[in-house]
């Protein structure tokens, strides 16, 4: 695991918004204007941060998720430095954006998300966890975007946040299946995303590729060995590529694995609907 070090924030993560964001969308604000909603700072003054802590918690290993971010804006009403308050809460904004729902919804709870992983790196750059939940928004923002440009703009700021991530710790095990994911994106590219990134990007991030995307998939199971996540992830790659026999086997070792946290039961609905899709191919 390599030190700690300091460093500011890259030009590009600068322009992806952590160091120009509009006044008004500073935590502070922000989570005044979510005041409202979520209860009153008389009431988040009234309780100890501990115990909003531990609730917030609670609900979210139940997988209760908007009922979780309640406890954790609470504690940014009260504390709106409080690294962790801010990470929870990015991640559950995250969390809440990922789901099945109206698009405009969706990107208005991951831009939240954004937001607050950008105040957590500002206040502590060192902070693996808030870099990874700006990852995480990126990632999501990425999905709903309207063009290529936008998307690949934003894979190359996940290159960069990741790279950060792992020079603090080198063990990180969820930013290897970013990783993973980003090489098997863009070694993925149709012709026209290609042209686009040469011609409007000044090209394509380097060193992606497909047999990348595998190492850092397995080198992310090898770190965790118990995550539902990172098997399918190298599965849907392996599967995308025609390698129908590899993906199932790794699938199987994905369903036999428990179910460790909220989001477990649905990947591994996931991994099941993989297996038939990849059953159905093969008869045909």
């Amino acid at each position: 695991m390599k030190k700690n070090q300091h460093c500011t924030l890259s030009p590009s993560v600068e322009r992806q918004g952590c160091q120009v964001l509009p006044r008004w969308l500073k935590t502070t604000v922000l989570i005044g204007c979510l005041g409202g909603c979520l209860g009153s700072p008389q009431v988040a003054r009234t309780q100890p941060v501990e115990t909003l802590w531990q609730e917030g918690v609670r609900l979210e290993k139940r997988n209760e998720n908007a009922e979780a971010l309640e406890y954790f804006i609470k504690i940014l009403q009260h504390d709106p430095n409080h690294l962790g308050a801010l990470c929870k809460a990015s991640r559950l904004y995250s969390r809440i954006g990922g789901r099945p729902g109206i698009k405009s919804e969706k990107k208005e709870n991951v831009l939240k998300a954004k937001t607050l992983a950008c105040e957590a790196i500002q206040k502590d750059n060192n902070n693996t966890e808030a870099h990874f939940q700006y990852i995480v928004a990126l990632g999501l923002l990425a999905e709903m975007a309207d063009n290529t440009r936008d998307k690949l703009e934003n894979a190359r700021v996940i290159k960069k946040e990741a790279e950060t991530v792992l020079s603090i710790d080198s063990n990180y095990a969820a930013v290897y299946y970013v990783l993973g994911k980003w090489n098997a994106a863009l070694s993925g590219l149709n012709w026209l995303e290609q042209f686009i990134a040469q011609t409007l990007l000044g090209g394509i991030p380097g060193g992606a590729s497909y047999p990348e995307a595998l190492r850092d998939f397995q080198h992310a199971i090898d770190l965790q060995p118990d995550c539902i996540l990172f098997y399918y992830g190298m599965a849907k790659t392996l599967a995308d590529h025609n390698e129908h026999e590899e993906a199932l086997k790794v699938l199987g070792e994905a369903l036999l694995l428990p179910i460790l946290e909220p989001d477990d039961q649905i990947r591994k609905e996931n991994c099941n609907r993989l297996v038939k899709q990849i059953k159905k191919i093969r008869k045909l």
